[in-house]
C-alpha cells in the first residue's frame, strides 16, 4: 500500500475513523477467556487517543437481555436463543443498528472500517453493500432504514443474475423489461414530450405494462432525495471479515442469504477488502460466501482512488479462523487476527502497539471441530470447501485464493481434537450411548405391544421382535391396504402402544443422531484429509449428506405413522393409504440414509488405513 494512504500505529493525526465491529453467532463479552477476533480487535483500539468512534455488535443470538430471574426463566431464555439462532432472528435488526450508527455519526472526511466474523461478517458485508447501493441517508431519514433493508434484500435486476432460475429473479427481469418497454412506449406516443394526441394516449394506456420498481431505481431515488451531499459519495475504506457465512437461518423456513452480486470491481463504494477463510470447516450450514473476484490492486499509485482485494485460506475450522476458543488454544485464530491487523494497518487503521514481550512464543496450533463437541452438527450436512464462488445453472465459477500461515506449511504441527483420548472420558458420550439402548429397548417393547395384544415373551425378546416387526408394519401398511382394500385400514391390536412407540422413537432419534453425527464427522474428516480448495471433489463426498437424510426421513416417518394411526382410528381408508404411502417412502429413505452413513464410516476407516505415516514435523 502506498505510504500516503497509511497512518502509523498510535498516530493521533489523520481523518476520524468510524469502526463497526460485528461479532458472530452467540458471541459476546467473555472477560477475555475466549474472545473472538472481533473482540480482540476492539481491545486493541483506543478511540479517545486515535480519533475513532467504535461500534460493537454482539451479533445474532447473543445473550443481550437482563439476567434470568430463576431456573425456569433461564430455560425459557435458552429456548428463545436457540430458536433465534436457528431462524437467523435478529440479523435484520443488527444490520439496521449498524447502518443507523453510520447515519448518526458519519461526517465529511471520515474513514469507515467494518469488521465482522461469521454471521457478523454477513452483517458487515450487508451494511457495506447498503452504503455502496444507497449511500448514507440523512439523520432525518432514519425512518427509511427498514425500507432500505427490504429493498437491499430484494433480487437485483442486473445482468449478473440473469442465469439464475428463481421467482425473484424472474420478477426482477420482468420489472426491468417493463421499464424499458414503457419508456419506449412513452417516447413513441409522445407522452414524454407532452404532445400526445387523444388516440396516442388511448394507445399508451392500452399497451402500458404494469410493473414493480427495480432495485436500481429505488437506490437512485434514495441517493437523490434522502442522502446528504457527503452521504452520496460515502465509501467503505476497509472491509475486514473472517469466514463470512453466505446465509443465516434454516433452509426452506427462514433462511436469509446475501443476495447482492459478490463481485467488487464494479462497486466503487468499496476501497480495501480483506477476507480470511476457514479451510477445514465441513458444516454445510456454514458454507462460506467468497468474494467473486481474484486478488487485485487498482490505481495503487493514486491514494485517493486505490482499491484492493485479498482473500486467504487459513487452517482450522470456523472459529479457528474467527476466534472464540479458549485463549490458550487460539494459535490458529491468532494467525488470522494478526494477518487482518497487518492488512488494516497498511490501509491506515490506527491502534495500540503490541504489548507482547519480544520473542514471545506463539501458541500451539489446536484444530478444533464443533461436531466433536456438539455432534448433532454432524447430521446437519457435511461438505468440503472449494474455490467455487457461485453457480450459473450447471456452470461453477472458480477463482484462485491463496493460503496463509499454517495453510502454506505442510510441516506445521497441528494438534487435532480428534487425536485426543478424551472421547471415552466424555460423560455425554456415555449418556448418549445409554439413552440409545434405553430408547431402543423401549421402542421395541412398545412396538411388540402394539402388534401383539398378548405379550407371551420376555422383555428382551419382545423388544427385539417388536423393533423389527413394527418397522415391517410401517413398510408394509400400504401393500396390506392395496391387497385387501375392503379391510383397509386394518386396526392394530393396540394403537395406543403404537403411538407411545413413536413417541419414544423421537428420543431414540435424538440419541442415535448424536452418535451418528460424531462418527460421520470423524469419517468425513478422514476422507477429506489435508486438502486444498482447488482439489477436485470426488462424488463420494455426497455421503456427507447421508446422516441428514437418515434423521430427517426418520422424523418424517414418525409423523406419517401418527397421521396413519389417526386416519385408521377414523376409518378413513383413502387418507390412511395416502399417509401409509408417505410412511413407506420415509422408511425407505431412512434406511437408505443409514446404509449410506455406514458406507461413509467405512470410507473413513479405509482412508485412515491407506494413509501413509506422517513425516516428522518441525518442532
Amino acid at each position: 500500500m502506498n505510504g500516503s494512504d497509511k497512518a502509523a500505529t498510535g498516530a493521533t493525526g489523520g481523518p476520524r475513523q468510524i469502526i463497526l465491529c460485528c461479532d458472530g453467532t452467540n458471541n459476546t463479552l467473555t472477560g477475555g477467556s475466549h474472545d473472538t477476533n472481533v473482540l480482540k480487535l476492539v481491545g486493541l483500539l483506543a478511540p479517545e487517543r486515535h480519533n475513532q468512534l467504535v461500534y460493537y455488535d454482539p451479533g445474532v443470538g447473543a445473550p443481550d437481555q437482563l439476567p434470568a430471574l430463576g431456573a425456569w426463566n433461564e430455560l425459557v431464555r435458552r429456548k428463545e436463543r436457540i430458536a433465534g439462532l436457528a431462524q437467523g432472528k435478529g440479523v435484520y435488526e443488527n444490520i439496521a443498528e449498524a447502518y443507523s450508527f453510520l447515519v448518526e455519526h458519519y461526517a465529511p472526511g471520515d474513514q469507515i472500517y467494518i469488521f465482522g466474523f461469521s454471521r457478523g461478517a454477513f452483517t458487515a458485508r450487508c451494511v457495506a453493500g447498503m452504503v455502496n447501493l444507497f449511500g448514507i441517508v440523512r439523520s432525518d431519514s432514519k425512518t427509511l432504514i427498514l425500507t432500505l433493508i427490504r429493498v437491499y434484500f430484494s433480487t437485483p435486476s442486473d445482468a449478473t443474475r440473469r442465469g439464475r432460475v428463481s421467482w425473484g429473479a424472474m420478477r426482477a427481469r420482468q420489472a426491468e423489461e417493463g421499464r424499458r418497454e414503457n419508456a419506449a412506449l412513452a417516447e413513441e406516443t409522445g407522452m414524454v414530450s407532452g404532445n400526445a394526441s387523444e388516440d396516442a394516449i388511448d394507445a399508451y394506456f392500452a399497451r402500458k405494462k404494469k410493473r414493480k420498481s427495480t432495485q436500481r431505481e429505488v437506490a437512485e431515488q434514495v441517493r437523490a432525495d434522502f442522502a446528504s451531499s457527503h452521504g452520496k459519495t460515502a465509501q467503505i475504506h476497509f472491509i475486514g471479515v473472517w469466514d463470512t457465512v453466505e446465509s443465516v437461518g434454516i433452509p426452506l423456513l427462514s433462511r436469509r442469504t446475501i443476495t447482492r452480486n459478490g463481485g467488487t470491481r464494479d462497486k466503487p463504494g468499496f476501497r480495501h477488502i480483506r477476507h480470511a477463510l476457514s479451510l477445514d470447516e465441513v458444516r454445510s450450514s456454514f458454507a462460506p460466501r467468497l468474494y467473486w473476484d481474484e486478488d487485485y490492486a487498482l490505481d495503487e499509485h493514486d491514494p485517493a482512488r486505490a482499491r484492493t482485494l485479498r482473500q486467504r485460506w487459513f487452517r482450522g475450522v470456523h472459529s479457528d479462523v474467527g476466534g472464540g476458543y479458549d485463549v490458550n488454544e487460539s494459535g490458529l485464530s491468532d494467525q488470522a487476527l494478526h494477518w487482518m491487523l497487518a492488512e488494516a494497518e497498511a490501509c491506515g487503521l490506527r491502534r495500540e502497539p503490541d504489548t507482547r514481550a519480544p520473542g514471545a512464543q506463539a501458541k500451539p496450533y489446536i484444530a478444533h471441530d464443533t461436531p466433536y463437541d456438539t455432534p448433532w452438527w454432524g447430521v446437519a450436512g457435511l461438505s468440503v470447501r472449494t474455490n467455487v464462488t457461485h453457480r450459473d445453472g450447471d456452470e461453477a465459477h472458480r477463482i484462485r485464493v491463496l493460503g496463509e500461515g499454517a495453510a502454506l506449511d505442510p510441516q506445521a504441527r497441528i494438534y487435532s481434537v480428534w487425536k485426543s483420548a478424551t472421547l471415552l472420558r466424555n460423560h455425554r458420550f456415555w449418556l448418549a450411548l445409554g439413552c440409545f439402548f434405553i430408547f431402543l429397548l423401549a421402542c421395541g417393547w412398545l412396538g411388540h405391544a402394539a402388534l401383539h395384544a398378548d405379550a407371551g415373551v420376555g422383555f428382551v425378546d419382545a423388544a427385539r421382535q417388536g423393533g423389527f416387526g413394527f418397522d415391517a408394519w410401517q413398510r408394509g401398511f400400504l401393500a396390506a391396504c392395496l391387497g385387501d382394500w375392503a379391510h383397509c385400514p386394518a386396526a392394530l391390536p393396540s394403537p395406543a402402544a403404537a403411538a407411545w412407540a413413536v413417541g419414544f422413537d423421537f428420543g431414540l432419534i435424538a440419541a442415535y443422531a448424536w452418535l451418528l453425527g460424531l462418527c460421520a464427522t470423524w469419517a468425513f474428516r478422514q476422507m477429506a484429509g489435508v486438502r486444498r480448495p482447488d482439489d477436485p471433489v470426488p462424488p463420494v463426498f455426497v455421503l456427507g449428506k447421508a446422516p441428514l437424510l437418515a434423521v430427517l426421513a426418520d422424523v418424517l416417518e414418525n409423523l406419517m405413522t401418527l397421521l396413519t394411526l389417526w386416519a385408521a382410528a377414523w376409518h378413513s381408508d383413502w387418507l390412511a393409504a395416502a399417509f401409509g404411502a408417505a410412511m413407506l417412502l420415509a422408511n425407505l429413505a431412512k434406511w437408505t440414509g443409514l446404509a449410506a452413513s455406514l458406507v461413509l464410516l467405512a470410507c473413513g476407516i479405509l482412508a485412515v488405513s491407506a494413509r501413509p505415516l506422517p513425516a516428522p514435523s518441525r518442532p
